[in-house]
């Protein structure tokens, strides 16, 4: 018989995988799991951020390339394969509140996205890969906060590579809207 702990325990490992996109299931053999959280305050409404970064078809405000798309931009399913870092990445959404309705009565956007694949990304090899883009309201403008949990072989370089790329797209749309 299963007990209430082990149950709970469970339950909470799968809403956090649910709310996160973090990995429930492990790691493959030789990778542990990484999280990388970056996050900014933009001096705009969240209606006029999201404007800006919440086009799942438009990476170019995180200064990547954009080489196809599969799917409805913004519903879940659609992919994207884009270039960056002398690699083609492909991402699928997942689950998307927001993007579909744009208005400026809106104060809360969410993006969940997966990388697929196994990419090696600067000597780490990556998997299960999932991505949490939201934007919400702040005193003073609005905070884009974007947590990205997975597996690597070296989570340390994982790490650096997405604080690196998460983090310049991030700082980039603060300076857009501080100019």
């Amino acid at each position: 018989m299963v007990s209430f702990k082990s149950f709970l325990l469970c339950s909470l490992a799968v809403v956090a995988s649910l709310v996160t996109g973090a990995p429930t299931n492990g790691c493959p053999a030789g990778q542990t799991v990484f999280t990388q959280y970056n996050e900014g305050v933009v001096d705009a409404s969240p209606y006029h951020v999201w404007q800006y970064i919440g086009d799942f078809f438009d990476v170019s405000w995180q200064g990547f390339q954009l080489l196809g798309t599969t799917g409805k931009d913004n519903t879940p399913g659609a992919t994207r394969t884009f270039s960056t870092l002398g690699l083609t990445l492909t991402e699928r959404l997942d689950q998307n509140i927001g993007s579909t309705t744009w208005g400026p009565w809106q104060f809360f956007f969410l993006q969940k996205f997966t990388l697929l694949g196994n990419p090696q990304v600067a000597g780490a090899s990556v998997t299960n890969v999932h991505d949490v883009l939201k934007v919400y309201p702040v005193w003073g403008g609005s905070k884009i906060s974007w947590t990205v949990t997975g597996c690597a072989n070296v989570t340390a370089i994982a790490q650096a590579v997405f604080d690196q790329v998460h983090g310049g797209a991030i700082s980039g749309t603060v300076t857009k809207f501080a100019s």
